[in-house]
């Protein structure tokens, strides 16, 4: 028929077999029967690493709507909970609505997408330690979903422009015996330190934990510098933490699976393929566990994957032409999500922070930090954490606040020194300590601690306030909102943000999760400052 590419057999290799491996080959091999689909991988199910991992509602209705047998297979060893709650020393409070996914046991999950594949005709080649590179004279296209320690990707790392950012904090990913009531966030303060806990149940009597504390505290305790062989644990932590979680575990001992103390890696490539070889997964991207996204990020990874291998001839120039289509399809989302996932690492490892904090003001906090949630989605999921963190706010008892929590109601509240709300229309009317500009994007990182340091010696000026201004637009405006908790956190000064009226939502959202004190709206006056004026 003419205009119709004839579509040749093709061979695709697909070297690592974990979520985004086996699932990019088991698609290819439901769609293309004649294709010769092969997974290599060294590790065999019974040696799976970790414990729960966390699948959210719109994967599951993305993978129900690409492969219906994969889907009921994950529901039918699903663990489902919505709920979660923080546990710091002022209190605990409860979040509604919090998880709507599940969770699944990684093991169980990778004998599904690993089973599944062998029963779509993917030839099975586990326990193999096979080199992409190798394989790539063999194969038409060959798929490295080797992992966050991708030897392809270290091979190629020049011609793939590949970077790994090492986080300050370091995490341990263990396990326990016991059946949490949903995520529980939780920090503990030891002899040592701060070590915090973001736990979920994940099965029946069973639940995976993420334990984060920094280098200081790992030195003080003696822990962490250990070396062990390939699969064994670092049982000395986990007895340690078992010790300072025992309230939480209800006097059970943690678990291990290979469990070792890492500073959490971010994987970033400016170019996913090089000739007939692409990377997917961890080996070109990565998310830090507390957005809860990195399964999510490798799955829909494997379907765009699959999916750009549909229809072309198979040729050289082909296939070149399919991986490009496949990363320009999918790189706009991995952005986003490795960008909010930055925005969360950098919250979490300054957790210790915010640990004597209001729960309520803690929890908004935290699920604002990376600008996907904000008080108007509280609003409808959880009006009743939205009405306690204004409380805490406004310093008042929850019966004082409208049970709305409309923003002129937050942006009326007083404010340090004689501003009578917390909209500044005048700059010059403020005893000011000192205007900073914004222009990166770590609050805790080398720069912000620079000014930081620049302050210090003003924190006595207890009636004074920082002015935090910077470019335009919303990312920049995340940036400084986050710089500006951290001079209220770490210095107590108040904090004035500049920022554009058409993102005065959040710095509402800002204002109740304790990030700054005021803001300074530039552009024409909004409705709501007029209704304010009156």
């Amino acid at each position: 028929m003419s205009g119709v590419v004839p579509v040749r057999q093709r061979r695709v290799a697909v070297v690592g077999g974990g979520s985004a491996g086996a699932f990019c080959a088991r698609l290819l091999a439901r769609r293309h029967s004649d294709w010769k689909i092969d997974l290599y991988d060294r590790i065999p199910e019974s040696e799976a690493l970790g414990f729960g991992v966390g699948l959210t509602g719109a994967l599951l209705e993305t993978i129900r709507t690409v492969d219906a047998a994969v889907h009921a297979d994950i529901m039918s060893m699903s663990f489902q909970f919505s709920s979660a709650s923080f546990r710091l020393p002022a209190g605990e409070v409860f979040l509604n609505a919090f998880h709507h996914g599940v969770a699944i046991d990684r093991g169980g999950l990778i004998r599904i997408l690993r089973h599944r594949a062998e029963d779509a005709g993917v030839g099975m080649h586990i326990g193999v330690d096979a080199d992409a590179l190798a394989l790539s004279s063999e194969y038409d296209v060959v798929v490295a979903a080797d992992g966050v320690s991708s030897q392809t990707r270290e091979r190629l790392g020049d011609e793939l422009g590949a970077t790994v950012s090492v986080g300050r904090g370091q995490f341990i990913w263990c396990g326990s015996d016991t059946e949490l009531p949903g995520t529980t966030f939780m920090p503990v303060r030891t002899d040592d330190g701060v070590f915090v806990v973001h736990a979920y149940p994940y099965a029946e009597g069973k639940s995976t934990w993420v334990v984060e504390t920094d280098d200081h505290a790992l030195a003080r305790a003696g822990l962490g510098a250990d070396v062990y062989p390939r699969g064994e644990s670092d049982e000395k932590s986990l007895a340690y933490l078992s010790h300072a979680f025992s309230d939480l575990l209800g006097g059970r001992p943690l678990l291990g699976n290979a469990s070792r103390w890492a500073h959490f890696r971010t994987v970033r490539c400016q170019r996913w393929s090089h000739g007939n070889v692409v990377l997917l997964g961890d080996a070109v991207a990565t998310a830090h566990p507390s957005l809860g996204s990195g399964t999510k990020l490798a799955m829909e990874g494997a379907i765009a994957l699959s999916a750009a291998m549909e229809h072309s001839d198979g040729s050289p120039d082909a296939v070149a032409q399919e991986l490009h289509s496949y990363e320009a399809g999918r790189r706009g989302a991995v952005d986003r999500l490795q960008w909010r996932a930055m925005q969360s690492k950098i919250w979490w490892e300054s957790f210790p922070y915010r640990m004597d904090g209001s729960p309520e003001r803690v929890a908004v906090s935290f699920m604002s930090r990376g600008g996907a949630v904000g008080l108007d989605d509280l609003r409808r999921t959880d009006p009743e954490l939205v009405r306690g963190a204004a409380a805490a706010y406004a310093d008042v008892v929850s019966d004082q606040v409208p049970p709305s929590v409309p923003d002129e109601w937050i942006l009326g509240q007083a404010a340090v020194g004689n501003q009578s709300t917390r909209i500044v229309d005048d700059l010059a009317g403020l005893d000011e300590i000192a205007t900073l500009t914004v222009d990166f994007d770590d609050a805790w990182g080398e720069r912000a601690t620079e000014l930081i340091e620049q302050l210090r010696g003003s924190a006595s000026h207890a009636s004074g306030v920082v002015v935090v201004t910077g470019d335009a637009g919303r990312p920049a405006l995340v940036h400084r909102l986050a710089f500006g908790e951290r001079v209220r956190l770490e210095l107590g000064l108040p904090v004035a943000i500049v920022l554009d009226r058409n993102l005065l939502a959040d710095g509402i959202d800002a204002l109740v999760a304790g990030r700054v004190d005021m803001l300074h709206p530039i552009a024409p006056a909004t409705e709501l400052e007029r209704v304010l004026a009156q």
